[in-house]
């Protein structure tokens, strides 16, 4: 009576260590995949930093690059242009790349 009492018993913590150890590796396996994914959005988001970086250092090349000495009002008024068309630029893509970042990062 013993042995089938221990059996019982026995036969009931090892189906629940079977079932805690299967939850355990479901669980593991569902946060690997998590990390995973996670892990290729970095690298995109990391992409995406790097080509947003280089083109804002594009438009701050061509806005340094824009002689603001001017000796008539004509050639103010086209300085002045060059350097709205340019900071006009860098604001669309400073727009552009943040709503792009809003979509990645979740």
């Amino acid at each position: 009576m013993a042995d089938v009492v221990n059996r019982t018993r026995l036969g009931e913590e090892q189906e629940e260590l079977t079932g805690a150890l299967r939850r355990t590796r479901d669980q593991l396996a569902a946060q690997k995949e998590r990390l995973a994914a996670l892990a290729l959005q970095w690298d995109d988001l990391e992409q995406k930093s790097r080509g947003f970086a280089a083109v804002v250092g594009g438009c701050q090349h061509r806005l340094a690059e824009v002689d603001a000495t001017f000796r008539s009002l004509p050639q103010m008024r086209d300085i002045k242009m060059q350097l709205k068309v340019g900071l006009f630029s860098l604001f669309f893509l400073v727009s552009y790349f943040l709503s792009i970042f809003q979509y990645t990062i979740p």
